[in-house]
């Protein structure tokens, strides 16, 4: 690609992020984000070398790219899948306990079953008591969460407990909002952690 080729004024956005996927710039991501927020229609060179910076081939000019999610965000998404494996041992356990005769049975059985220690098994069984014990006192508590189903509120509960936040007893409908709108940008956000790590 010859300079002639940039001869539009408002290719200077276009020009930038080139430069940066031939490595020609220290500040390779501010090229290109300023680039895909801008409303410039992108040159089929940009696209061309953007498509061999993301592609797993050799690149032959530049260096490659990789996505990368954030390490608290990353982190979290690993907390909730921890807690939700804890209410699943948990599950286990009670779903046992009647087969297996005695809870010390059961916590064994369920802990063959997820690979895990007797002792992780017991913790996992305190953890979910304590998101069922919370689920149901706001459920009675005429708070907005009495609006929700038993199911909703514990992945609410592991969703704040798993971000390290205080999982508030007692919501106005204006902080509940809040929150939701909240709750779902934390999901997306640990969707595309869990998607950067394949």
């Amino acid at each position: 690609m010859t300079d002639r080729e940039w001869i539009a004024e408002d290719d200077d956005l276009n020009r930038e992020a080139f430069r940066a996927l031939m490595n020609a710039r220290v500040d390779r991501e501010n090229a290109l984000i300023a680039l895909l927020r801008s409303e410039v229609p992108i040159h089929w060179a940009v696209r061309r070398a953007l498509a061999d910076a993301l592609s797993s081939k050799p690149v032959t000019l530049g260096s490659p790219l990789a996505f990368v999610g954030s390490n608290s965000t990353r982190e979290k998404a690993k907390a909730f899948e921890k807690r939700k494996s804890w209410l699943q041992i948990a599950a286990s356990v009670r779903a046992t306990q009647k087969i297996a005769g005695t809870y010390e049975n059961a916590l064994t059985q369920a802990a063959n079953k997820h690979n895990c220690s007797r002792e992780s098994a017991r913790d996992a069984v305190t953890y979910a008591n304590r998101v069922n014990s919370w689920a149901k006192s706001v459920k009675l508590d005429g708070t907005i969460y009495g609006l929700y189903a038993q199911e909703e509120l514990i992945e609410r509960y592991i969703n704040f407990d798993a971000g390290g936040e205080t999982v508030p007893p007692n919501m106005t409908l204006a902080e509940a909002a809040e929150r939701d709108a909240k709750h779902v940008v934390d999901l997306l956000e640990i969707f595309a952690a869990y998607g950067s790590d394949s």
